[in-house]
């Protein structure tokens, strides 16, 4: 079965906050194939460019979530 990811759920999978938590149980062990299209990439670099701003996550941790998302 293959499952969206919209920009919401990509910023709580690859960075910390409140929701990553029930994000990661969302698709752990069900055998999803995951689906992210190029405008949510686009909404989730922006998200977390937004993020390094105010002081929610480092330059570093914003670089490694990048990758994270490039990798997949």
């Amino acid at each position: 079965m293959k499952l969206y990811l919209d920009a919401s759920v990509l910023v709580a999978l690859l960075t910390y906050d409140r929701f990553s938590d029930r994000a990661a149980s969302l698709i752990r062990g069900r055998g999803y194939v995951l689906v992210l299209s190029d405008f949510a990439r686009a909404e989730f670099a922006s998200a977390t460019a937004k993020r390094v701003r105010t002081g929610h996550i480092s330059r570093d941790e914003a670089q490694i979530a990048l990758s994270t998302l490039d990798a997949w």
